[in-house]
């Protein structure tokens, strides 16, 4: 299943089922509480795509629906893809701030840090011509690893 054949409602499909997919290509049991939020990509008045882990395996993972958050869309990483993506966040966090990363309490509550570090700090990121490349529409346009809820939010669990 591709993004573009999900109908304007989750209702009106059956999808693959995140957790189902899991182990049927793993054989390894897992459900949503398995799944954890890594950092965020795209936001706007929340994550709209990200990162997210489970049990050591990566997923890109995006919004469906930018009004409802609830469900998400994810693609399992390749090697490159995720070697690649974790070299441009560590940059990332190096230069402009950490506040994209998501961190654990000891209650087990999500939390990110806020703040971003100094102007030109952010220039030796945003005008680096050398570091890795992710080419989002490159694995958005692969089939649908599975269907998740929002791994950024603690509101769904």
């Amino acid at each position: 299943m591709k993004l573009t054949d999900i109908p304007p409602h989750i209702a009106d499909l059956r999808p693959p089922w995140f957790p189902h997919k899991f182990h049927e290509k793993y054989k390894i049991s897992c459900d949503y509480d398995d799944v954890e939020p890594y950092f965020h990509l795209n936001y706007y008045d929340g994550p709209l795509s990200g990162i997210a882990r489970c049990k050591d395996k990566y997923f890109y993972c995006q919004a469906i629906y930018d009004e409802d958050r609830h469900f998400w869309a994810s693609w399992e990483l390749t090697e490159e893809e995720l070697k690649n993506v974790l070299a441009r966040h560590e940059e990332f966090c190096k230069w402009v701030g950490d506040h994209t990363t998501y961190k654990q309490d000891e209650e087990g509550n999500w939390f990110r840090e806020m703040g971003t570090k100094s102007r030109e700090g952010m220039d030796n990121f945003y005008k680096n011509e050398n570091l890795p490349k992710i080419d989002l529409a490159a694995i958005q346009s692969r089939d649908i690893f599975g269907i998740l809820f929002n791994p950024f939010r603690n509101d769904w669990r």
